[in-house]
């Protein structure tokens, strides 16, 4: 049957034959589906051709589909596409192409006849009802692209709203770390801060402690110098002349003070020309002087025992004694005996009087004694000895404080002082039998009163022991103890004016 050509892709109106026509690669093409027996064959023959000896090499376009068990659209479009342009393989397909195998539009297309093109076979035969189905199917496959589309686009948000919270959490993770690593750092450096400090600190606490050893030995020796310098004072003063040895009666006796109630007189000195023999050697008198002499070596050498024991150890208590200051045997028994029974006055009149005048301690350019400047100074120097009344600065300080916290707190403060300025602090305390000492500090001295005396008159004994060449500083607002103290050369600061020099 013949069919009036109308142009290319004709078609029968009424839902009889089109023709389905398009071009590839030049040519005139029938529809895909009629076609798809000629490219299995010439995938055979290609397959063929790569095992044939010799060798029948594929077109390059067609050996991606050799190895396909099932071929897709695409592959056949491949295939297609390869027998259009690689004649010499169309022709060796064409070749093993009979009709009966591929189809009259298969052969057609494959042997490609004059007028090939025009032949019925290769139209498709359709109705409208193929046609309304296919366009359904178009629909549906446009819907479910749509909604395939829409889950995607969906999932595409997902992701980026999860990539974004990923982000954050990383951001707060490095921040938190970076925070803690910084927190860890601070901690390290402020511990490692703290651990050098304290090693300067005792570094310098055992510098204060090696200088205060060494100006306590040398205060010892010149003790000790002038202990030997009194006994041989003594001796010379107790011993006959050379010149006269053998004739006692003769030995001039110098007049040396006797206890109360001892001899008044000494033996006079004989003549120089020997004439005046007569006069007996009055031997009571230079018993009485020698005895006198021997009771005042005594009682010297028992007050350097007692300095020797309080320099012995920084804290109260540490050298076995009860810290009790100054110890019983400290004091000479004649000034102990001549104290007891004598007003507070009279005893400060006694004390009042030094034998040398006493080093002052030196003050930094510009500073005036009492400036605040001038008592900062003596504080922190370190340069003199700093003798406190311990009860006068602690209710100073605090107030309606039992007396064993008043006695901490003073011993803790002057710790501190101690630790920066690195000199010799000694605290006196008013003595109590029923007194429970504070614990013993291995950077200060802590005294207490003997029983039956104050902290005052301990503080006045401590000064006539401590060596002229020493300055001292001593800290109390008790108008008695502070007057005393500058009659023995010391330095005196107030208590208020003492915690203002310390930051208190």
């Amino acid at each position: 049957m013949r069919h009036r050509r109308q142009g290319r892709g004709a078609r029968r109106r009424g839902g009889g034959l089109r023709l389905r026509r398009g071009r590839l690669g030049g040519l005139i093409a029938p529809d895909p589906k009629l076609l798809r027996d000629a490219c299995r064959l010439a995938v055979e023959v290609a397959r063929d051709g790569e095992l044939a000896e010799p060798r029948l090499p594929a077109p390059s376009g067609l050996r991606t589909v050799l190895g396909f068990s099932r071929l897709s659209a695409a592959a056949y479009a491949i295939i297609r596409r390869a027998i259009d342009e690689d004649e010499a393989f169309r022709g060796r397909v064409a070749a093993a192409a009979s009709e009966a195998e591929v189809g009259r539009a298969g052969w057609l297309w494959l042997q490609r006849p004059i007028g090939w093109e025009d032949d019925p076979s290769l139209a498709v035969a359709v109705d409208d009802h193929d046609h309304g189905r296919g366009q359904a199917r178009l629909r549906r496959e446009r819907d479910g692209a749509e909604a395939a589309a829409a889950r995607w686009k969906e999932r595409a948000e997902a992701a980026e709203a999860a990539r974004s919270r990923v982000e954050v959490q990383l951001a707060d993770a490095m921040a938190t770390g970076r925070a803690e690593a910084a927190a860890d750092h601070a901690a390290d450096r402020a511990r490692l801060g703290e651990e050098r400090n304290a090693a300067v600190r005792e570094q310098k606490r055992l510098e204060a402690e090696l200088a205060a050893t060494r100006r306590d030995l040398k205060a010892a020796r010149s003790a000790l110098v002038a202990a030997e310098a009194d006994l041989a004072a003594a001796r010379r003063a107790t011993s006959p002349p050379s010149g006269d040895r053998e004739a006692p009666s003769a030995v001039p006796v110098p007049a040396v003070p006797t206890a109360p109630g001892g001899p008044a007189a000494a033996a006079r000195p004989a003549p120089a020309d020997g004439s005046d023999r007569s006069e007996p050697f009055d031997r009571r008198a230079a018993r009485d002087a020698v005895g006198a002499a021997a009771r005042a070596a005594a009682d010297l050498s028992a007050a350097l025992a007692g300095v020797a024991e309080a320099l012995a150890a920084p804290g109260a208590g540490d050298d076995g004694s009860d810290g009790r200051w100054p110890p019983p045997d400290a004091t000479p028994v004649g000034a102990r005996r001549a104290r007891r029974g004598a007003p507070r006055s009279a005893r400060s009149g006694e004390r009042a009087r030094p034998e040398h005048r006493r080093a002052q301690p030196p003050l930094p350019p510009g500073a005036f004694a009492g400036s605040a400047e001038a008592d900062r100074h003596l504080v922190a120097s370190g340069q003199a000895v700093l003798v406190v009344d311990g009860y006068n600065l602690a209710r100073s300080a605090w107030q309606g404080l039992a007396p064993e916290e008043e006695r901490r707190r003073t011993v803790a403060l002057l710790e501190e002082v101690r630790a920066r300025s690195g000199g010799d602090v000694t605290v006196v305390f008013d003595g109590q039998d029923d007194a429970v000492a504070p614990t013993a500090s291995r950077s200060i001295r802590v005294r207490f009163s003997a029983s039956g005396t104050t902290a005052d008159d301990a503080i006045a004994a401590l000064l006539g022991l401590l060596p002229a060449h020493q300055p001292v500083v001593v800290v109390s607002s008790d108008g008695e103890v502070a007057d005393d103290a500058r009659r023995q050369g010391a330095a005196v600061l107030s208590s208020a004016a003492f915690l203002a020099a310390a930051g208190r």
